[in-house]
C-alpha cells in the first residue's frame, strides 16, 4: 500500500461502512463492466468485495478495511476474481475518514490495463525493438501496475491463447498465462516494487504444446529521474536442457555409486592419483576391516599394502598414472587392520576424475577356497600315506579323497554361482552406461573395466565347467553336429588374433568329414577346439598354427574322428607335459602372469573328450613347437540344420522394435541391479514390463493379467521361480504364456527344474543383450 495521492481516472467506486461487520453503502453502477457482478448483489451481500479479493493480497485487505489510523489516504495495486473466474488486477484508490460518528471508506477500483502508463512502451525504442525481436531469452517490461508495455516474440510461445506481439502490450500476466504460474509471476514483482534491488527464481512453465520446462527468471526494478520505481524489467531463461542434464549426471552417478556401494561379494575401493582413498564400500569394510570413516583420506600403502611390497606397488601406480601401462589382474596377498593377511583377486580400472586420474580395485576374497584348498592338499598327503601304511584300507581312503573331490566341486560352484548374480548387474550396469556414454575417455575407462569383467566371467565359467563334471553333473547334448561349420567358427574367432601377431592361421578338413552328418554336443566340441587352437596363438610368436581332423574309425552308426592342433610356438618339456591336464596348472606358472589364463581350459578339455569317449594328449619339445591331439566318437545322424547368421541375430532388437513394441511382460526378479539392467534392455525393445520381486508377487500378477510373455527368475523369497512358474500353469491367465528362467542357477538339474516346472527356456546370468533379444523374439514371435 502506497500513501500517494489518488488518480483522478474514472473507476467503479464503493463506499463501506468500516466496522466489526464491514457495510457496503454506495456501489457504482460500473461494478457490473469491471467484475460481472450486479450492484444489487453487492448491496444486499450476496458478493462481498473482500471475499474477491486475491489471498496473497490480504495483507493489503487487511490494511484497506481496517476501522484504525483514520483519516487516511493512499492507493494500492490488487488482484481481484471476478465474477467469470479470472483474476483482474487492479489499482484501488482510497481515502478513509470520520463521519456522523461512523468510520466510512470512500473505494475506487481502476482496470489496471486501462490506466495511464507510468512507463514508455519499450517497442518504440528501436534498438530495444530489435532485441524484443530476435532474442532466445523471455524479455518483457512492466509498468507499476503490473501492464506489459514490452515484450519478447519468444514469450509468445507461452501465452495461451497466442496473439500478435504487439497485442499483449497492455495486459496482465493474468490475461495470458494459467493463474498458477501468474500468481508467481506477481509475487515476485511485489517485492521488486516493495524495493528489492533485483529478484530471481527458478520456475516452471508449460508451453503451447504441452511441453514443460524451466526457466532461471530475474527481475529488476526501472527508475524515473526522481529515483522512482515507475516499472520494472525482467530476463527468463530457459534452462530446461540444463537441469535436464544435472539431473541425468546426478542420477548416473547415483546408480553406480550404489552399484558399487551395495555389492556384496566385491571389496570396491576408490583413490586418488596420489593413492589416497576416496571411496571405500561395505564390502571393503567387511574384508579389510576398516570402516569407510576410517579409510577415507588414507593413503593406500599405509591400510591394507604390506611392508614388503610397497616400493613395487606405490611405483606400479605411479607409472600408471602418468600414462605407463595398466596393472594386470591376479591374485594379491594384502593385509588387514589386524594384520592378518588375506588373499584376494584383483581388478583394477583407471578413469578420469574431478581432480585428475582415479583407479578403483575390485577385490575378490580368496581366502576360503586358499585355506579349502589347503585342507583338501593335507587331506590328499594324509591318503597317500594311508595307502603306504595300510593297504587294506585302500577302498576306504579312495572312497574319502573322492567324497572331498565332490565337496571342492560343490564348494567351486555354489561360489561360482554366488558370484554370477552381482558379476551380471556389474556387467549389465557397464553395458547400460555404455549406450549413454559419448566420452571418448569415458567409453575407453568402461571398455577396460567390461574387459577385467569379461576376464572375471570366464574364469568362473571355468569353474563352473570343472565343478559340473567333478561333481558328475556334465551332461552333453545330443545334437546336429556339423565339422565344417565349427571349423569356419574357430577360424573366425581366432583369425584376427592371430593377423595381429603375424600368424598363419590354416584349417585342413577333408571335404567328406566336412560333410558327413554327425551328432554330438557342438558347444562343447567347440570349447575343447578354441582351447586348444587359443593357446597355440597365445604361446606362438612366429610362424604359424594349423588345426588338422581326419577319420581314424567308421562304422555305419558312429565315426571316431582325431583332431590335431600344431603350431611353431614355445614349446613344453617333458616334466612340465605330465602336469598340463590338471586343474590351476600351466607349464610354467610365470605364464600366469605373461600370457594370462586360469590354468583350467586343458583340465577341462580333456574332461570333455573323456565324456565323449575319447582320449587327449601332446607331443612337443621345448623351443619346438607342439602338438595337441585328442580323438571324440560321435554319432551318425541326419545334417545339421543352418546356422543362424551374425546379421540375423543383430536383427532380433530390430525385429522386436518392429512386430512387439507395445508387448506387456512380467519380470519377476528379486535383485535390484539385475532388475534394473533388464528392465532398461527392455525399455529400449518398446516392452512395457511389469515387476514382481518374488515368485508369490509373480502369481497373483499373472492371475490379473494375461502377459505376452515372463521372465522369472529360479530362486526368489516367499515363492521360488520353479514353484511360481508351476503354480501360474495350474491356475493363472497366464497359462499358455511363455515362461523364460533367467538365473545365475546354471547346472543341467536346474535347467531340467526350470522345464518340469512348465518354463519354457533357460537363460543363464549374465545374460548377453543379444541372446537375450533373440530368445524373447522367437518366443514372442512363437506366442503370436
Amino acid at each position: 500500500m502506497t500513501d500517494q495521492t489518488p488518480h483522478s481516472s474514472p473507476g467503479v467506486a464503493f463506499r463501506f461502512v468500516l466496522a466489526d461487520s464491514l457495510r457496503l453503502l454506495i456501489v457504482d453502477a460500473g461494478v457490473m463492466a469491471l467484475l460481472g457482478f450486479r450492484p444489487e448483489d453487492m448491496l444486499s451481500g450476496a458478493v462481498a468485495l473482500p471475499d474477491r479479493i486475491h489471498p496473497d493480497d490480504a495483507d493489503l485487505a487487511a490494511l484497506l478495511f481496517a476501522s484504525s489510523s483514520l483519516p487516511r489516504t493512499g492507493s494500492c495495486n490488487l488482484r481481484v476474481r471476478g465474477a467469470d473466474g479470472r483474476i483482474l488486477c487492479v489499482r484501488a484508490d482510497h481515502h478513509a475518514y470520520q463521519a456522523g460518528g461512523d468510520a466510512l471508506l470512500d473505494l475506487s477500483l481502476h482496470d489496471a490495463r486501462a490506466l495511464p502508463r507510468t512507463l514508455a512502451c519499450a517497442s518504440g525504442n528501436g534498438s530495444l525493438a530489435a532485441m524484443l525481436e530476435n532474442s532466445d531469452d523471455f524479455i518483457y517490461f512492466k509498468n507499476r501496475n503490473h501492464v506489459f508495455t514490452g515484450v519478447s516474440q519468444s514469450l509468445l510461445t507461452l501465452c495461451s491463447p497466442p496473439a500478435p506481439r504487439t497485442e499483449l502490450l497492455g495486459l496482465t500476466d493474468y490475461d495470458v498465462f494459467p493463474e498458477a504460474y501468474a500468481d508467481i509471476y506477481y509475487r515476485l514483482e511485489k517485492e521488486v516494487f516493495a524495493g528489492a534491488a533485483s529478484v530471481r527464481e527458478v520456475q516452471a512453465y508449460q508451453a503451447l504444446d504441452g511441453r514443460k520446462g524451466w526457466v532461471d527468471n530475474r527481475k529488476y526494478p526501472i527508475h524515473n529521474d526522481r529515483g522512482e520505481i515507475i516499472g520494472l524489467y525482467g530476463i527468463a531463461r530457459d534452462i530446461t536442457v540444463q537441469l535436464h542434464a544435472e539431473a541425468a549426471l546426478h542420477e548416473e552417478r547415483q546408480r553406480f555409486r550404489s552399484l558399487l556401494e551395495n555389492t556384496v561379494n566385491i571389496a570396491v575401493q576408490g583413490y586418488d592419483r596420489h593413492r589416497r582413498v576416496i571411496f571405500w564400500n561395505h564390502a571393503s569394510e567387511l574384508l579389510y576391516g576398516y570402516s569407510a570413516q576410517e579409510a577415507m583420506g588414507q593413503l593406500l600403502e599405509d591400510l591394507i599394502i604390506p611392508a614388503a611390497l610397497r616400493s613395487a606397488v606405490i611405483a606400479e601406480i605411479e607409472a600408471w598414472v602418468a600414462g605407463g601401462p595398466s596393472i594386470p589382474p591376479g591374485e594379491s596377498t594384502l593385509r588387514r587392520k589386524d594384520d592378518v593377511p588375506v588373499t584376494v583377486y584383483s581388478s583394477h580400472v583407471m578413469q578420469a576424475g574431478a581432480d585428475g586420474p582415479e583407479m578403483y580395485c575390485l577385490d575378490i576374497d580368496l581366502s576360503e577356497r586358499k585355506r579349502t584348498e589347503l585342507e583338501l592338499a593335507r587331506h590328499r598327503d594324509h591318503l597317500e600315506q594311508l595307502v603306504h601304511a595300510r593297504t587294506v584300507d585302500l577302498s576306504v581312503a579312495k572312497e574319502a579323497a573322492e567324497a572331498a573331490s565332490r565337496a571342492k566341486s560343490t564348494f567351486l560352484a555354489n561360489m561360482s554361482h554366488e558370484l554370477r548374480t552381482p558379476m551380471s548387474g556389474i556387467i549389465g550396469m557397464l553395458a547400460l552406461a555404455r549406450r549413454c556414454m559419448a566420452d571418448a575417455a569415458g567409453l575407453d575407462h568402461l571398455d577396460k573395466a567390461r574387459q577385467a569383467a569379461d576376464h572375471l566371467l570366464a574364469v568362473l565359467n571355468d569353474i563352473l565347467d570343472i565343478s559340473r563334471i567333478e561333481a558328475e553333473r556334465m551332461r552333453l547334448e545330443d545334437l546336429p553336429l556339423d565339422l565344417g561349420s565349427l571349423f569356419d567358427q574357430l577360424l573366425s574367432v581366432l583369425a584376427q588374433k592371430a593377423t595381429e601377431k603375424g600368424l598363419r592361421l590354416e584349417m585342413d578338413l577333408p571335404g567328406r568329414l566336412a560333410r558327413l552328418p554327425l551328432r554330438g554336443d557342438p558347444l562343447r566340441l567347440s570349447q575343447i577346439l578354441i582351447n586348444l587352437a587359443g593357446n597355440a596363438v597365445k604361446f606362438t610368436e612366429r610362424g604359424g598354427v594349423i588345426v588338422r581332423a581326419w577319420l581314424v574309425e567308421e562304422t555305419p552308426d558312429q565315426a571316431q574322428v582325431r583332431i590335431e592342433v600344431s603350431d611353431s610356438g614355445i614349446g613344453i618339456d617333458p616334466e612340465a607335459q605330465a602336469r598340463l591336464f590338471n586343474a590351476f596348472e600351466q607349464a610354467d606358472n610365470s605364464m600366469t602372469r605373461r600370457y594370462g589364463g586360469s590354468g583350467l581350459g586343458l583340465a577341462i578339455s580333456k574332461r570333455l573328450v573323456g565324456l565323449m569317449g575319447g582320449e587327449i594328449g601332446v607331443e612337443s619339445r621345448s623351443g619346438s613347437g607342439s602338438t595337441f591331439w585328442f580323438t571324440v566318437r560321435l554319432l551318425k545322424g541326419r545334417p545339421a540344420p543352418s546356422v543362424v547368421t551374425a546379421m540375423e541375430f543383430a536383427s532380433a532388437e530390430r525385429q522386436i522394435q518392429r512386430d512387439h513394441a507395445g508387448a506387456r511382460i512380467l519380470l519377476a526378479e528379486d535383485e535390484p541391479i539385475n532388475r534394473e539392467v533388464t528392465l532398461s534392455l527392455l525399455e529400449d525393445l518398446g516392452i512395457q514390463a511389469d515387476v514382481a520381486e518374488d515368485g508369490l508377487q509373480a502369481l497373483n500378477m499373472a492371475r490379473q493379467t494375461a502377459y505376452a510373455l515372463i521372465l522369472m527368475d529360479m530362486q526368489m523369497p516367499n515363492m521360488n521361480g520353479v514353484e511360481s512358474a508351476r503354480c501360474i500353469r495350474a491356475d493363472s491367465l497366464c497359462r499358455n504364456t511363455p515362461i523364460l528362467a533367467m538365473t545365475a542357477n546354471a547346472f543341467d538339474d536346474d535347467r531340467k527344474a526350470c522345464l518340469a516346472a512348465g518354463m519354457n527356456d533357460f537363460l543363464s546370468k549374465p545374460v548377453e543383450p543379444e541372446r537375450l533379444f533373440e530368445t524373447l523374439l522367437r518366443w514372442l514371435s512363437a506366442a503370436g
